[in-house]
């Protein structure tokens, strides 16, 4: 629906309408699907779970589409493991060649070194597949080519990180977004970001100050051994943590309010740093208390089995006195292997998926709703945009388990 917004400028509502019960057993399955399969049906797995949460995104009552597929994504993947392959073995040749000329041994354990550039590299290109595969209204997102662009600069903005000890952190991740974003579309509609790196400064002062508290507990009990050094530790996890989140969502919230779309469409965001936390620790909470309830079911189940069987006597002599007794039969080993494998795997399944109930859709339900777009009116003019091949899709994402999100 349109809403009014302060200034009075048209505003379109963002909504999300997805459900947890739908969401649970679409979970559920496709991660069974894909532990059937050996790993390989998560590629259809991020597939499924992408059109349902985009098709319950909705912008002025009208839904995002995900046109992805899952074959696209497992060919993708496939390529980049080749790449990767090659590539990782011509560096560990280079630096077994170097270590014997120069130090006499063999190759440095340094292939993480080769990975960092294309973590970075990864990232942009999973954001880029993202988008492609994205529509609203019909009209397709998009993102310029730049993966190796966006690279080099993220390694760069990385050193003066590292030298200025962190506090340039804020300037690498405001000019890497900003890089992004201004190579963004919606149509031939181009997004750009606008406001300062120092925009980002504020919230991430008072997680460099958790930071200091840390360096500061950790140098003062090894030299000192001090109980007072130790809750300096404790204040400092504390207090990096709980800013690291506010950190998180006081510059998305910045980051959005200073984006454009075309012309004049603009956006604001009141997403909030209580909630998000609220989110984590109720969710992590009825997730805890949930399972312990399955916990209780399996075990009831395992015992009604084997009473069935006739074997739950026989568990009980077995050990009985805290200690076996006798050893069981073969049929009863591999009976009681199969069942606990079963009951770990149907275990860890519904963990995963109470865990997308119940923490990782509230924080997009948040994301969303927290969300406006003024001045949508120029939305209505833009046009359709080419279709973005990505042959790779989200390959080396996939490979080196980055990329964007779901």
């Amino acid at each position: 629906m349109t809403v009014v917004s302060t200034d009075g400028t048209a505003a379109l509502d963002v909504a999300y309408t997805g459900e947890g019960r739908p969401l649970f057993w679409l979970t559920f399955k496709t991660l069974l699907l894909t532990f059937l399969t050996l790993g390989f049906y998560r590629f259809w797995m991020k597939a499924r779970l992408r059109r349902f949460y985009w098709s319950s995104i909705r912008i002025g009552g009208q839904p995002l589409e995900f046109t992805g597929t899952g074959l696209e994504m497992l060919l993708g993947f496939l390529i980049a493991v080749v790449f990767l392959a090659i590539y990782l073995g011509i560096f560990n040749l280079l630096l077994t060649f170097a270590g014997m000329a120069l130090f006499q041994t063999g190759a440095f354990n340094l292939s993480f070194l080769a990975i960092i550039p294309l973590i970075y590299y990864a990232g942009y290109r999973a954001r880029r597949y993202l988008l492609s595969r994205t529509r609203w209204r019909g009209i397709r997102f998009g993102m310029e080519k730049g993966a190796v662009d966006y690279m080099i600069r993220a390694l760069g903005y990385s050193f003066l990180a590292i030298i200025s000890l962190g506090f340039l952190v804020p300037l690498m991740d405001f000019r890497l977004r900003k890089f992004a974003v201004d190579r963004t579309w919606y149509g031939d509609l181009r997004f750009t970001q606008g406001g300062s790196w120092t925009g980002f400064l504020k919230p991430w002062l008072w997680v460099y100050a958790g930071i200091a508290l840390i360096a500061v507990g950790t140098i003062g009990a090894v030299q000192f051994e001090a109980v007072a050094m130790g809750f300096v530790l404790f204040v400092g996890y504390v207090l990096a943590i709980i800013a690291g989140v506010h950190y998180t969502v006081a510059t998305m919230r910045y980051a959005i309010g200073t984006t454009r779309l075309g012309e004049g469409v603009r956006f604001s965001s009141q997403v909030s740093t209580s909630r998000i936390i609220g989110i984590y620790v109720v969710g992590s909470l009825l997730v805890s208390i949930i399972m312990s309830g399955v916990l209780l079911v399996m075990v009831a189940i395992a015992a009604g089995v084997a009473n069935s069987l006739g074997m739950l006597g026989d568990l009980w002599t077995m050990f009985e006195g805290g200690y076996l007794a006798e050893p069981p039969s073969e049929t009863m080993t591999y009976l009681m292997l199969g069942l606990g494998i079963a009951a770990y795997a149907i275990g860890i399944l519904i963990f995963l998926a109470l865990n997308e109930v119940f923490i990782s859709q509230p924080l997009l339900q948040h994301y969303v709703e927290t969300v406006e777009l003024h001045n949508g009116a120029e939305l209505d003019l833009a046009a359709q945009r080419a279709q973005d091949k990505m042959t790779e899709a989200e390959g080396f994402a996939d490979a080196l388990d980055v990329g964007a999100a779901f």
